[in-house]
């Protein structure tokens, strides 16, 4: 590579803000940036430039490259004057900048300061660009408080984003709607998945799911429920509104079982709890002659669900509306409580006791 053969000079030697002269100092030269020789080629570093100043503050003419001889455009010397001991800066000289052009030699003295004189970078970002940039590659990074926002083209941004298609991030694998789809969680939620699921409903509904932690009942599985109300459930096509209602009846045989006070004629022990809702008698034929109408009970021996006269002439009694309640494991007696006095027709009939679980 060809020596440089323009030489920089000084006319005055450098003084310092008093207007001492730099006596034996040093003014140090140092390129913004690599660059290279336009003409034959060969790169010129950014190794500073060390040149003594003489007793006059100046320098011995230098053959240095000039900035019209360097490419890229825009460089330029950065300058530095020391005080004899080569390690005091001089104050006020410790921040020059020439941008060095021309026929040479180039007066050091008389240049102007390159004050607005910039380094051109290929492809460069520029920390404080006075007009808008364009990055094609790499990535712009925010500031080191994290809260850098994208200048006020934001939106221009957002457009940008909204066209890139995306498969992974982090490991988690995206796969691209085919026109648009919207995923919102709200701030300071989190959204966890423990297994492979996939959800399927109906656009615009809502589920609400229990305000604890629990299992959510399924329609195909088979699962106990626990504390759970039902509201009107459907048993194949029948509504159930109410507790199902059951029955259990006794047979009383026309002269044969005795119409006689504390005579049982039957008895139910239900292993569960029930509530007695109705108490019905039905014969064929009417009682008659009796002077006395013998009675029965519906009774656990404390509590007595309903008292039945039959009279005579009757063939249908009906105690109305019950809700009597008995535990689980009760003895519940059907048995006669007043006993049949004159004679007359015993006619045979049923005694039915409606009831349903409690």
């Amino acid at each position: 590579m060809a020596a440089p053969a323009k030489q920089i000079t000084t006319s005055i030697g450098f003084q310092d803000a008093k207007g001492n002269v730099v006596a034996n100092g040093m003014l140090m030269l140092t390129l913004s940036q690599t660059a290279t020789v336009t003409a034959t080629g060969g790169q010129v570093t950014t190794e500073p430039i060390y040149l003594t100043l003489d007793a006059n503050g100046k320098i011995t003419n230098t053959a240095i490259w000039f900035q019209d001889e360097l490419s890229p455009s825009g460089t330029v010397y950065r300058g530095t004057v020391y005080a004899s001991n080569k390690m005091r800066m001089i104050p006020g000289l410790e921040n020059l900048s020439y941008s060095i052009t021309g026929a040479g030699p180039f007066d050091l003295a008389t240049a102007v300061q390159s004050a607005t004189a910039s380094p051109s970078y290929s492809g460069a970002v520029l920390l404080s660009p006075t007009a808008d940039q364009t990055i094609t590659q790499n990535n712009l990074l925010p500031g080191t408080d994290n809260s850098q926002s994208l200048g006020s083209a934001v939106k221009r941004w957002i457009g940008f984003f909204a066209a890139i298609t995306v498969s992974t991030i982090n490991k988690l694998t995206l796969t691209q709607p085919a026109t648009g789809a919207t995923l919102t969680i709200l701030d300071g939620k989190t959204l966890k998945a423990d297994n492979t699921l996939e959800f399927a409903g109906t656009d615009g509904t809502k589920m609400t799911l229990p305000g604890t932690s629990d299992t959510v009942v399924t329609l195909g599985a088979t699962q106990v429920m626990t504390g759970k109300t039902l509201t009107a459930p459907v048993i194949g096509t029948t509504t159930i509104s109410e507790a199902p209602r059951m029955t259990f009846c006794a047979h009383l045989v026309g002269g044969v079982n005795p119409e006689t006070s504390g005579v049982l004629w039957a008895r139910f022990i239900p292993d569960k709890p029930i509530t007695v809702t109705r108490v019905m008698v039905v014969s064929y034929v009417a009682q008659a002659g009796a002077s006395t109408n013998p009675q029965f009970q519906v009774t656990d021996g404390t509590t007595v669900a309903a008292t039945i006269t039959i009279t005579n002439g009757s063939t249908a009694l009906d105690s109305g509306a019950l809700s009597v309640n008995y535990a689980a494991g009760v003895n519940l007696d059907i048995k006669c409580s007043t006993s049949q006095v004159g004679s007359g027709t015993v006619p045979s009939f049923n005694i039915i006791v409606e009831y349903k679980m409690q």
